[in-house]
């Protein structure tokens, strides 16, 4: 329902539209402003209160000289003013449409990849629905108030999810620091402070057993080509950008194996200071799926568009009994709810890369060796995997220490029944006592910090300090 200003004095009644919509539920008809239920209540409430304090103000100007205001004269102090901008009014000013376009270009001229065009493209689509709704929109005029307006009405027209806005916000920081750098616009004096948060979500992944399935699931011919490229990348934990343009000529003989060595495409932009090279072994089921595609000239292996690959690839999940549940956040207008659903419904090209990395860990390849496959800059990133799996954590441990009577005296290669007592004992003694023994071993090893934070379940901080004891003899 939309929201007005009602103001009744003298003889006249005065309405005014909010331009601020609200469904009942989220509407406190006692108080007349948004419930805590409403995304951005804070904001939109504060907004409601300018407007009235505007009012109230500029009524009593009037009536302080003697002139009882027409509504129209106190709907003209509600108008936003236009503002000056070193002796520029505003109306001179390129609209926020046109220069988000001519932000692109200048992106584009720099050497962007071709999915961040595509996103700022979908950024400037959502920008001109917004105006088409009939909302005043300006670069100079980018106040924390429009921009909670501006991230609300997308929400409702899109139900973006919140790494979408976050996507959003980033951009639209960029393309202030744009206008205010390269095209020299002042912005407004309380210009919005755009937040852009990353919401982390949970790194879903395919089992081995769920692999198996996907492996002998009888499908048609063309299933059959999603299917193996999917697990290709599963095996290799390509990036679909790198599958879709992965060819012969990157796959090289290294002695009695082959391998594939490329750049991703996603170091390969003019904008990063550093490209790095990956090389991923083509072993097993990896090495069995290109040779089945040998025939096909140039490309490795055939692969259809993104979309479409993960519409099929949830058809194929159920074809393959992928129907255990799991709990997912799903988002409604911004609202976080939990859901139970087949993992069928969540397998996207996207998955193969996180099944790659959690395999990899469980199977006992170390993090450093992971970074370089997956070809992170920063070993952080791969930690995200190492700290959602407790059989990763488990391995290492064991392969660290071993305690009996609270002295160390080897190393465990693998968790086997004989083993479980003594593991069992050690989780016993004090926390404090087991970190200690855990660090010293790991450092002994040669570990960074970042794992053995990782490996103790401890903020990095708290290792250092440790560290910082064991190396003073304190420990």
């Amino acid at each position: 329902m939309p929201i007005y200003l009602f103001f009744n004095y003298s003889t006249y009644q005065f309405r005014y539209f909010t331009k601020e919509k609200v469904k009942p539920k989220d509407w406190d008809s006692t108080k007349m402003r948004f419930k805590r239920s409403y995304l951005g209540f804070q904001q939109a409430n504060e907004y409601l209160d300018i407007l009235e304090e505007k009012l109230r103000k500029a009524y009593r100007d009037y009536m302080n000289q003697g002139i009882i205001p027409t509504p129209s004269l106190l709907k003209s102090e509600l108008l936003p003013e236009p503002t000056a901008d070193t002796g520029t009014q505003q109306s001179e000013l390129p609209s926020i449409v046109a220069l988000f376009e001519e932000f692109i270009q200048s992106r584009i001229s720099k050497g962007i990849k071709h999915g961040t065009k595509k996103s700022y493209t979908t950024n400037l689509s959502r920008l001109k629905r917004y105006v088409a709704t009939g909302k005043p929109l300006q670069v100079d005029g980018y106040t924390n108030t429009v921009h909670q307006h501006i991230v609300r009405t997308l929400i409702d027209l899109y139900n973006l999810q919140p790494n979408s806005i976050m996507d959003f916000c980033k951009q639209m920081k960029v393309f202030f620091n744009y206008c205010r750098t390269d095209k020299h616009i002042t912005l407004h004096q309380y210009h919005a402070d755009i937040k852009s948060g990353f919401v982390q979500t949970d790194r879903i992944y395919l089992t081995e057993n769920d692999l198996e399935k996907l492996h002998n699931v009888v499908l048609t011919d063309s299933m059959v080509r999603v299917r193996d490229a999917f697990l290709f990348a599963c095996y290799t934990g390509l990036r679909y950008s790198d599958l879709s343009r992965i060819k012969v000529d990157h796959v090289i003989e290294r002695g009695s194996y082959k391998l594939l060595s490329f750049i991703p495409e996603k170091t390969s932009s003019a904008l990063q200071k550093k490209v790095k090279r990956v090389e991923i072994p083509l072993i097993g089921r990896a090495a069995e799926i290109i040779e089945r595609y040998s025939s096909t000239a140039g490309q490795l292996i055939p692969v259809i568009t993104n979309q479409k690959m993960n519409e099929y690839l949830k058809v194929i999940g159920m074809w393959a009994g992928l129907t255990d549940l799991i709990e997912v956040v799903t988002y409604e207008k911004g609202k976080p709810t939990l859901k139970l659903v087949p993992k069928y419904e969540k397998i996207s090209c996207h998955i193969a890369r996180h099944t790659y990395a959690t395999l990899s860990l469980t199977r006992g390849v170390p993090v450093e060796v992971l970074q370089k496959a997956l070809g992170h800059a920063d070993i952080k990133t791969t930690m995200v995997y190492a700290k959602v799996i407790d059989e990763y954590k488990d391995r290492v441990i064991l392969e660290q220490i071993s305690f009996r009577d609270g002295e160390v005296l080897a190393i465990f290669r693998s968790i086997s029944p004989q083993t479980e007592e003594i593991i069992m004992s050690a989780y016993e003694q004090t926390l404090e006592s087991f970190n200690f023994e855990v660090i010293k071993r790991a450092l002994q090893k040669g570990l960074q910090v970042d794992m053995i934070a990782a490996i103790v379940n401890l903020p990095v901080q708290k290792v250092e300090r440790i560290i910082e004891k064991i190396k003073k003899g304190l420990a």
